[in-house]
């Protein structure tokens, strides 16, 4: 149990040593993996809690790894939340030494942590490279190591992966993507982009997802499956989810002026929802643009929610203090558990896509839509379901009454000029 704060980190080694190690032949294995690992989201530690508290962390976490490694091997921290373990004897011809090793360390360090009279479980993503095979020197393993756990990170985190040499043009890629996005928002490459929501039963146009798309002058229009984790990684993702929701507000109230409905849902990422502020600069958004806070709504997913419960809980509050509905995106993928919803003012459950566009080919898939739906109802909140493509899916929702829905079937995500268009056809078209 972690009881107090204490300035001090000690580890085994550090990076000099490692670099001596290799540049003075001090190898003693023929053979060895170069295990990186990287804490996952230790930042909202220190964020929260202080650094203080963060080193205290951070002893723990060395001692844990430690505890994983046999004499032969090292352990260094090499800086910040970065920790290195040369394991002795190992070849990338037979890894599942390596990887029974780096699981071990993986599993060790997500046992839950008492900090401040919290429970905190970390994890961790981890690279491998070999040597001599991927490298002779601690640069070109740190390097293959780091390319190796970024690919981790990519995938979700938490988990292990091996270099493998097809990932260095994919991490040059990636490297080039983070440099284009961190001008990105200055030069204007970036778009909302707007999806309908309508209520099922009666065909009425009742609020417009806001999706964000990059149009890159020389990678053209970049998905959004590859620059948001990039944006989340780097942070960029906290101006970035901020201007979205100004151009969202500026928007909405433009079309107001003009005698539309604008109502809006816009995703929040989980930086955002971590960042302190993030309550004032909505009140700030509001007031610079004199949008009415009651035609807006934010979505977040579970594993935000569940990262932090009391936190979550309070920000969820403020947030609706200000009259802003807040619901859950992606349900049904994530923690789902039953005693956050009944505790959190949510308003609304957004099933994720991957339940409806696979509905009608398994049995289990329309249980689960079912529940969803039935959850909603029990709970008087209302369900959203995304990814309607085909007009099964629509009947489907139809019968089991699903309130609200979306989908390339009833409307692809348009450009603020076509939205606004879209618009006035439907307001025209419902009087």
């Amino acid at each position: 149990m972690v009881t107090e704060p204490n300035c001090l980190v000690p580890y085994i080694y550090n990076r000099s040593f490692i670099q001596n190690y290799f540049q003075y032949d001090q190898v003693k294995s023929a053979n060895l993996a170069f295990i990186f690992l990287d804490l996952d989201n230790f930042k909202s530690i220190n964020d929260t809690f202080g650094h203080d508290y963060g080193d205290l962390l951070l002893k723990e976490m060395a001692k844990r790894i430690e505890s994983c490694i046999g004499p032969d091997d090292l352990l260094a921290r090499i800086g910040g939340d970065e920790f290195i373990v040369l394991h002795q004897h190992a070849h990338s011809g037979n890894r599942s030494e390596s990887k029974k090793l780096a699981r071990e360390i993986l599993d060790k360090i997500s046992e839950p942590v008492t900090l401040n009279k919290l429970n905190i479980k970390m994890t961790g993503s981890i690279g491998i490279s070999f040597y001599p095979e991927n490298g002779k020197n601690m640069n070109e393993l740190l390097k293959q190591a780091d390319i190796s756990m970024y690919a981790v990170k990519d995938q979700g985190k938490n988990g292990v992966q091996f270099f493998q040499k097809e990932m260095e043009s994919t991490s040059i890629n990636r490297f080039i993507m983070e440099n284009f996005l961190h001008t990105a928002l200055e030069k204007n490459e970036l778009e909302v982009y707007y999806q309908p929501i309508f209520h099922l039963k009666t065909n009425q146009l009742v609020c417009y997802e806001a999706l964000l798309r990059w149009h890159h002058p020389e990678l053209g229009m970049v998905s959004p499956a590859e620059f948001i984790p990039i944006a989340e990684e780097t942070g960029l993702i906290i101006p970035i989810g901020h201007w979205v929701l100004k151009t969202v507000c500026e928007q909405g109230q433009s079309w107001r002026e003009k005698g539309l409905p604008a109502r809006f849902s816009v995703n929040l990422s989980a930086k955002q929802f971590e960042d302190r502020t993030l309550v004032k600069r909505i009140q700030t958004i509001l007031t610079e643009t004199n949008f009415p806070p009651e035609q807006l709504q934010f979505e977040i997913t579970e594993s935000m929610l569940m990262k932090d419960v009391q936190y979550a809980s309070k920000i969820l509050r403020q947030i609706e203090a200000l009259g802003i509905e807040v619901g859950i995106d992606d349900f049904g993928t994530g923690y789902s558990s039953l005693t956050y919803l009944n505790e959190l003012p949510i308003s609304f459950l957004k099933m994720d896509k991957s339940f409806t566009l696979n509905l009608y080919k398994d049995q289990q898939t329309i249980k689960i839509a079912k529940a969803i739906i039935n959850l909603a109802q029990t709970l008087n909140i209302k369900s959203v379901a995304e990814g309607i493509e085909e007009a099964e899916h629509l009947r489907f929702l139809l019968d089991h009454r699903s309130d609200y829905g979306q989908g390339f079937l009833l409307g692809k995500p348009m450009t603020a000029n076509e939205a606004e268009a879209f618009t006035v056809e439907k307001k025209v078209s419902r009087c």
